[in-house]
C-alpha cells in the first residue's frame, strides 16, 4: 500500500527526495524502429531496433537490458554494441551474453528474465540494440508504440509498424499524443499500420507530478478478436472482455463439503447481508494467507476455489474467486472486480486488460456497496485502501463486463490527531505522554504496527516521537478494524533525558517532537508539469508543555493563520499557568494545481511548517 499522504509531502518537498537533477536530456533515443508482424493464429514476431546517445551518468540505464517474458514468448535473436561518438567500438554483445532468471517478487511465475549488464566507463557515448521477440499461443495486444520509456530521455526520431491480418480487427488507441496512424492494404487480407514520433523532449522529474504512464505518448494496438492459451473471446467493449475473463472462471468455484458446512454453521444465524459477509470475510482471513503466483493464461485464471481451501493460500485472483464462491454458498451476491493499482482511470471506449493488475470484491447494495480486499482481510470490512481509492475496474456479471469507479473518501477522512503532555524537568529531560488517533490513509501508514511485537513497536515509535534518549515506558496500540472502522489508537508513556538543551538559566524547548524540521527543496529551472496531490488530509496536533516550577517565558513561535487554495494552516497558543499549550491545525487538498502555481503551493507548506523550526525559549525567574 502507499505511505501516508503527508509523509509524501515532507519526502518530495522537504528535501528527502533524490530527483535527476536538472540539466536533461541524459540521453537521446537518436533512432528507433519497432517492427510486428502478426500470423493468422494471433501469434507473432517483434523485431525492435534503438539507438541511444548516452550524456551521462544519470542516463546510463538505456545502456542496459532487462525484457521480462511469459512462457508463451522467447527472445530469439539480440545484439547489441556499444561505441564512441566517432563510431569507435567499445564493446559487443551477442544472444550469448545474456543472462536470465527466473527470479521474481512473485512465489511462482511462469515468466522469465533476460538481462544485460553493462557499466560505462565514460561519456557520452553511443549504445545500439537489435532484438527479436517471438511469441506464441496468440495475445490479448499487440507491443504498443511508446519510444519515450523514462525519465530524462528525449526522442529523435522513432517509428512503428504492424503487420495483421484484417480479420482480426486491429483496434487502435492513442494516448497523450496527436500521431498520425496510416492503414494501408498489403494484399492478401493483410493490413499495415505506420506511426512515426519526432523531437520528443525529455521529462524532467519534478516532485508532485503526474505518474509518467500519464504523460508518455503511446499508441496502443490490440486484435477485437483473439485466441488465447487455447480460449477464445472478444476486446470490442469492456462488456465482452468481462464475458472472456468470466469464462476463466468456469469450474472453479466448487467448494468442499466441510466448508459448505462450516460457512452455514457461522452464517444461518446472520440476521443481514452485512453480518454475513463478515462473517465470511472473518474466516477468510483466519484460514488464508497471500502469495502472488502468475501461471497460466497470462496470469489471469484463478487457481479452483478447493484448491485454496486446501492449500490455505492464493493470490488476488484465487482468493477474491474464494471469496465469490463462499458468499454464493451463504446466499450473497457479489462480483469479482479486475482493478489497475497503476493506472487509475482506463480508456472508456478502448478496453485494455492491460489496465488492471488486481482483484477485489464487490457486494452491491442498495445503498452501501461494499468493496472486499481478499488479500488482506485484515483490513476493516468494506475498506478500500489507498492503491485502489478512486480508481476504475471492471465488474464481472452475467451480462459480461461493467464498469466501476471505486469509492474516493473525502480529505477530511485521512486526519492524524495528535496530543503530547510534556512534563518538563530543569536538568531538560521530560516525561512524555502520547495520545494519537489515526483513520484512512493515515491509519494505513501505521497499520503494520497492529501485528507487530512489542520490542518492533518500541523501535518504531521513534518514527512518531523525535525525542533524545527516548525510554519507552508504556505503548498500547488499538487497532479498530475489527469493529469495521479504519481507524487505530496509539498510546506511549514515555522519558526523555535530553527533551530541551539546558544552557545555564534557559531552557531551549523542541516543538517538533511530532515533526522533524526540515528545509524547503528547491527547484532548479523553471516547473514543467502540473502539480498532483493525489491524497489530501486533514491532521490536528496539540503539545502541552508544563514547565518546571520557576521558569517563565522568554520566547516562542507566534500564532499564525494561513489559507490558500491548496489548504489552511492554523497555529495557536494559549497558557494557564505553569502550562502551555500550543495547536496547529493544517489541511491539505487534494487536487491538479497549475505548474504556474508552483511557487506558491510551496509557500503555503513552508509556512505551515514554520512552527516546528521555532523554540520555545523558557528562562529561571530571578
Amino acid at each position: 500500500m502507499k505511505s501516508k499522504p503527508r509523509t509524501i509531502l515532507f519526502a518530495l518537498l522537504f528535501g528527502c527526495c533524490t530527483l535527476l537533477p536538472a540539466q536533461i536530456p541524459h540521453a537521446v533515443l537518436v533512432e528507433s524502429s519497432t517492427e510486428v508482424t502478426v500470423a493468422d493464429d494471433g501469434s507473432y514476431t517483434h523485431r525492435e531496433r534503438r539507438s541511444y546517445k548516452i550524456a551521462d551518468e544519470h542516463g546510463a540505464g538505456y545502456a542496459l537490458l532487462a525484457l521480462t517474458l511469459g512462457d508463451d514468448s522467447r527472445l530469439t535473436e539480440f545484439s547489441a554494441v556499444c561505441t564512441d561518438l566517432t563510431g569507435k567500438v567499445i564493446k559487443r554483445w551477442g544472444k550469448k551474453d545474456i543472462k536470465t532468471t527466473q527470479l521474481s517478487e512473485e512465489l511462482a511465475s511462469d515468466a522469465m528474465t533476460y538481462y544485460m549488464e553493462y557499466r560505462p566507463h565514460q561519456y557520452p557515448l553511443m549504445m545500439s540494440f537489435d532484438l527479436t521477440i517471438r511469441r506464441t499461443d496468440g495475445c490479448l495486444s499487440y507491443p504498443p508504440f511508446m519510444p519515450q520509456r523514462g525519465y530524462g530521455l528525449e526522442v529523435a526520431h522513432a517509428s512503428y509498424q504492424l503487420s495483421v491480418p484484417k480479420r482480426l480487427e486491429c483496434r487502435v488507441k492513442k494516448a497523450h499524443t496527436d500521431a498520425e496512424v496510416t492503414v494501408t492494404d498489403e494484399g492478401n487480407d493483410r493490413q499495415l499500420f505506420r506511426v512515426e514520433m519526432s523531437r520528443l523532449p525529455a521529462v524532467e522529474r519534478e516532485p508532485l507530478m503526474p505518474p509518467l504512464s500519464e504523460l508518455q505518448p503511446t499508441v496502443y494496438f490490440s486484435p477485437t478478436s483473439f485466441t488465447y492459451g487455447k480460449t477464445s473471446g472478444s476486446l470490442a467493449t469492456w462488456q465482452t472482455l468481462g464475458s472472456w475473463l468470466s469464462t476463466l472462471q468456469q469450474g472453479r468455484q466448487t467448494l468442499p463439503e466441510a466448508l459448505r458446512q462450516r460457512l452455514h454453521e457461522l452464517t444461518d444465524t446472520c440476521t443481514s447481508v452485512r453480518s454475513r459477509v463478515n462473517q465470511v470475510y472473518r474466516l477468510l482471513a483466519q484460514s488464508t494467507r497471500y502469495v502472488s503466483i502468475q501461471f497460466g493464461i497470462g496470469g489471469l485464471q484463478p487457481f479452483a476455489a478447493s484448491d485454496v481451501y486446501r492449500t490455505g493460500f492464493g493470490d488476488c485472483k484465487a482468493l477474491s474467486n474464494y471469496m465469490v464462491s463462499m458468499l454464493a454458498e451463504v446466499g450473497v451476491e457479489s462480483r469479482y472486480v479486475v482493478v489497475g493499482t497503476e493506472h487509475r482511470h482506463v480508456f472508456a471506449d478502448y478496453a485494455d486488460v492491460g489496465r488492471f493488475n488486481h482483484v477485489i470484491v464487490m457486494v452491491p447494495q442498495p445503498s452501501d456497496t461494499l468493496w472486499l480486499e481478499c488479500t488482506h482481510p485484515q483490513l476493516p470490512l468494506g475498506y478500500v485502501h489507498s492503491d485502489i481509492e478512486g480508481h476504475d475496474g471492471l465488474a464481472l456479471t452475467a451480462n459480461g463486463g461493467q464498469l466501476v469507479r471505486l469509492p474516493e473518501y473525502a480529505d477530511s477522512l485521512h486526519q492524524t490527531r495528535s496530543t503530547l503532555t510534556v512534563g518538563l524537568q530543569a536538568d531538560g529531560s521530560a516525561t512524555l505522554s502520547l495520545r494519537q488517533h489515526v483513520s484512512y490513509r493515515q491509519y494505513e501508514h501505521l497499520l503494520p504496527m497492529s501485528v507487530m511485537s512489542e520490542a518492533d513497536r518500541r523501535e518504531s515509535i521513534a518514527t512518531l516521537l523525535h525525542a533524545g534518549q527516548l525510554t519507552i515506558e508504556q505503548l498500547d496500540v488499538t487497532d479498530h478494524a475489527p469493529e469495521g472502522r479504519a481507524e487505530m489508537d496509539i498510546h506511549c508513556e514515555a522519558r526523555s533525558a535530553s527533551y530541551a538543551s539546558a544552557t545555564g538559566r534557559r531552557l531551549f524547548v523542541n516543538l517538533s517532537a511530532l515533526h522533524l524540521p526540515s528545509s524547503l527543496s528547491s527547484q532548479r529551472g523553471e516547473r514543467r508539469h502540473d502539480i498532483l496531490v493525489e491524497a489530501g488530509f486533514a491532521d490536528s496536533e496539540e503539545i502541552i508543555v508544563r514547565m518546571p516550577d520557576g521558569y517563565e517565558v522568554e520566547a516562542m513561535p507566534m500564532p499564525m493563520s494561513v489559507s490558500s487554495p491548496y489548504g489552511t494552516s492554523h497555529f495557536s497558543i494559549t497558557s494557564e499557568g505553569q502550562e502551555l499549550r500550543f495547536t496547529h491545525e493544517w489541511q491539505v487538498s487534494r487536487g491538479t494545481y497549475p505548474a504556474s502555481k508552483w511557487s506558491e503551493f510551496q509557500a503555503f507548506l513552508k509556512s505551515s511548517m514554520v512552527p516546528y523550526a521555532q523554540k520555545l525559549v523558557l528562562r529561571k525567574k530571578e
